[in-house]
């Protein structure tokens, strides 16, 4: 063992220590945030247009106003059904799509470099963020949104980590990336990046294997294939649902 990694060995402790005060600070700072305040307009429109909706038809065929986020729009529906029509109600699936972000940062992040300083540096820029911790107590479906986007990137990473697993990985990635999209639409601008990154690396991955390399990789490179065609089409027919919606929108009362 070098001093180098005896420095990070003895450094590991104190960093970890650091990372969970951060995930504990932030995580009790957002729900007493969220109890403490009354609802916003978008909140209070939500919670009117579309959890008392008559059915669940109009949360996903009314996406023309920016007030919707569907599937936010759903799990608040849910939630009030349960719970009642209170502020903690209405906020509960951004209350635990942010709290699982603020957990999951750290530990994936960690799981991908094995460095602590590393895991420390991304949770204080996420803890540190006022829009994140702001989405992370309002009944809109950003935190939602970031979660998914966050854990769609990390399966694609992981598929390359896990060979043996990435048929596995790369189906969950595209049904993660899937229920980004119901989200918000121009989600798809996020993920986009991340499929052409590493549809750009698996081609220098084939072009720089050998002949016998290219029937394992065939099979490898036609799992992801399957994988972004399918993600790819359902991006397609939601947005494209989403732009009929708008043009067909009628003008707002008043």
């Amino acid at each position: 063992m070098d001093a180098r990694d005896s420095l990070q060995e003895r450094l590991s402790r104190p960093l970890c220590v650091g990372v969970s005060l951060l995930v504990a600070s932030i995580i009790v700072t957002v729900w007493l945030g969220a109890t403490r305040r009354g609802l916003e307009y978008d909140e209070i429109w939500t919670l009117r247009e579309y959890a008392h909706a008559p059915s669940i038809g109009r949360i996903f065929s009314d996406m023309a106003l920016a007030n919707n986020h569907p599937l936010n729009s759903l799990l608040v529906r849910l939630t009030t059904s349960l719970l009642g029509d209170t502020e903690l109600a209405v906020r509960l699936p951004s209350l635990i799509a942010g709290t699982l972000l603020f957990v999951c940062v750290p530990l994936v992040v960690y799981r991908l470099t094995r460095r602590w300083e590393v895991s420390l540096l991304a949770t204080a820029w996420i803890t540190t963020s006022a829009p994140l911790m702001y989405f992370a107590q309002a009944s809109r479906g950003y935190a939602l949104q970031t979660l998914l986007v966050f854990a769609y990137t990390a399966l694609v990473l992981e598929a390359h980590r896990e060979p043996g697993r990435e048929g596995q990985m790369l189906a969950a990635a595209a049904v993660v990336g899937a229920a980004a999209i119901l989200v918000v639409p121009t989600t798809v601008l996020f993920l986009l990046p991340v499929a052409v990154v590493d549809v750009a690396s698996r081609v220098m991955r084939w072009r720089a294997g050998s002949r016998k390399q290219h029937a394992y990789l065939l099979a490898s490179e036609g799992r992801a294939l399957v994988a972004y065609t399918a993600l790819g089409m359902w991006c397609a027919a939601w947005i494209s649902t989403a732009l009929r919606n708008l043009r067909n929108r009628a003008p707002l009362p008043g």
